[in-house]
């Protein structure tokens, strides 16, 4: 991979809508309630703990899910839904350090449309989805191409909402986000994985409150004649039950599929696709991203 100044660039903690998919009954026991904010592999690709020289940087993220709803027994059900979301991502990181480590903060703001089918019915919906402000996000460089990293996120219940639609592109509640990481980047490869969890607050409007969810995401890649080349995966684990009369079943889900990342002028991109080998109570299927990162 390119080891540009801002080829380190550094993903803190996007958020992404995941919809709130609330009055809908989904068939089969996978029951309604509120969301995760965190998509399939969303920090995939990333060397997640290091981190680009001081200054500003840019993040554009396009995403495309084609899901099927799985019930509790990793079933099939009839719901189908389909999410397009831009996210914008504003990067900056300190000249000073802080803890003795290199730091940064971001805000990142998506837009989201979402289709979802239950048998010959369906409801579609866009809007701005939920506002991620990273604070600060610590990377430490131990030496011998070893990096690691810690911070947090909070989601910004700010999104398209509204109790009375089947549909919403927003959450009605807040999120805290910690993440940390650990990456190692030796003789051209890059061999990143984090661990976050969402810690959310009650959802006024449904009267629930969604359980703490797991996320571990991985990416092995290797630079090969300036193109970045790997494989990335998520493993997703609800820790908690969900608490309130909208709860659902607790989710689980293991994903993995090819990164591929190039570098055009002073601007990385990269394309990753994903496919669960494992979906409970969620959705499951084709994941899609487009990503373009740069300094200003």
């Amino acid at each position: 991979m390119r080891f540009c100044p801002w080829d380190l660039a550094w993903n803190g903690v996007v958020p992404l809508f995941l919809f709130l998919i609330a009055p809908i009954d989904f068939a089969s026991g996978f029951e309604a309630g509120a969301s995760n904010q965190y998509p399939p592999c969303l920090l995939c690709g990333y060397m997640t703990a290091a981190l680009p020289p001081a200054g500003w940087y840019f993040e554009d993220t396009m995403l495309y899910e084609h899901l099927t709803a799985y019930n509790n027994r990793s079933e099939r059900t009839t719901t189908r839904y389909s999410i397009w979301a831009n996210i914008t991502k504003v990067i900056w990181i300190a000249d000073f350090p802080l803890l003795g480590a290199n730091w940064g903060a971001s805000l990142s703001q998506p837009i989201a449309y979402g289709d979802v089918k239950i048998a010959e019915s369906g409801v579609k919906r866009w809007g701005m989805t939920d506002t991620a402000i990273v604070p600060a996000y610590l990377s430490w460089n131990l030496g011998s191409d070893l990096f690691v990293a810690a911070g947090f996120g909070v989601y910004i219940p700010d999104g398209s909402f509204n109790k009375q639609r089947a549909l919403n592109v927003g959450d009605e509640f807040w999120t805290v986000e910690p993440v940390a990481a650990v990456t190692y980047l030796p003789d051209g490869w890059n061999l990143s994985l984090s661990a976050t969890v969402d810690f959310n607050t009650r959802n006024a409007a449904r009267q629930t409150t969604s359980g703490n969810v797991l996320y571990v995401d991985y990416t092995i890649e290797r630079e090969i004649l300036g193109w970045e080349i790997g494989i990335s995966g998520d493993w997703l684990q609800q820790l908690t039950h969900d608490q309130g009369p909208w709860s659902r079943a607790d989710e689980q889900q293991i994903v993995i599929g090819p990164v591929i990342g190039h570098m055009i002028g002073n601007v990385d991109v990269q394309l990753i696709y994903v496919h669960d080998l494992i979906s409970r109570n969620t959705g499951g299927g084709d994941n899609l991203t487009l990503r373009f990162r740069g300094p200003f």
